[in-house]
């Protein structure tokens, strides 16, 4: 089954920032790992579903230890918009920002019985 192709934009994003979510939809999700390359010809799926991980660990200014490789390994092997998902929180998670979207500005309930 072919997937779409990631949205270049989303709210005036860049497109390097729309292929990071955040992901309303597993289609989105997987649209974005293939704009990521996750999904290219010749190479793996796990092996850029690696690539995409590490990336993301890379750009974040993660450290990484031989467990923390050996789990990424490990979670490589989840289908490409698991972990487009992934690496797309530890990207938006390290993003200098001046102020949230306007989506996590959004009041929430604190929990049962609050509105």
């Amino acid at each position: 089954m072919a997937r779409p192709a990631a949205r270049s934009e989303q709210a005036g994003a860049s497109p390097a920032a729309a292929r990071r979510g955040p992901y309303q939809t597993e289609r989105e999700a997987a649209g974005a790992a293939d704009a990521i390359g996750a999904t290219a010809p010749g190479v793996s799926l796990a092996a850029g579903n690696h690539r995409m991980l590490t990336q993301a660990c890379a750009a974040a200014r993660v450290q990484l230890g031989d467990w923390d490789r050996r789990v990424l390994t490990w979670l490589a092997g989840w289908e490409p918009a698991t972990c487009a998902v992934v690496a797309g929180l530890i990207w938006r998670a390290a993003a200098p920002s001046s102020s949230p979207p306007a989506a996590a500005r959004k009041k929430v309930p604190d929990g049962p019985g609050h509105a």
